[in-house]
Order: structure tokens, then C-alpha cells, then sequence
């Protein structure tokens, strides 16, 4: 169903003209293993302080979730393959006066 229509022959459709296959499966990965250990600047974290932020995160999915977009290629390298930049530190501001 696609904008409240039935469509009984759009994936006859898909195969003919587009020459896709409906019936291929493409498993993601299991885990983000490949993801480097944050590098931790204790000078900046520690000139940062501790007063205009709730909490700071290393956690790896964490990490992962902050250091890419929603565009399709990043979408689809989040889920198949690995993301070459992740941020080291995720840092989250009480308010947007402190960004």
C-alpha cells in the first residue's frame, strides 16, 4: 500500500523495469566492532570543566549515534559497513545558551 492504494502490480514493476529483486537479503552487521577507543584530551576535558553540560559520554554506541547524518550513503554505512569518523567524546549542554 503506498498513499492509502493498493498496488497489486508494482513489485511486477520493480522486477521488469528496474530489475530488482524482492527476495535478496542483505543481513547487517552484527556489531561496530571496528571502532577505534575514543582519544581521551584530558587538558581540553579538564579546561572544559563540568558546569555547562549534564554529562559527557565515551560510550562506544554513543559515539557511533553522534558522528553521522541521516543522508542515505551514512545511513547505509552505518548499517553495512564501518563509519570512518567517530567523535571521541559526546558532550551534552544543560541548555542552548551553553552550546
Amino acid at each position: 500500500m503506498f498513499g492509502g492504494q493498493i498496488l497489486p502490480k508494482f513489485k511486477d514493476y520493480i522486477m521488469d523495469h528496474l530489475h530488482l529483486s524482492l527476495e535478496d537479503e542483505d543481513p547487517a552487521q552484527e556489531d561496530m566492532n571496528d571502532i577505534a577507543p575514543p582519544m581521551i584530551n584530558h587538558a581540553f576535558l579538564a579546561e572544559l570543566g563540568d558546569q555547562k553540560f549534564s554529562r559527557r559520554s565515551f560510550m562506544k554506541w554513543e559515539r557511533i549515534m553522534h558522528s553521522h547524518g541521516a543522508c542515505l550513503q551514512e545511513v547505509w554505512q552505518l548499517r553495512f559497513s564501518k563509519i570512518e569518523k567517530v567523535c571521541d567524546c559526546v558532550i551534552y549542554p544543560n541548555s542552548t545558551e551553553d552550546t
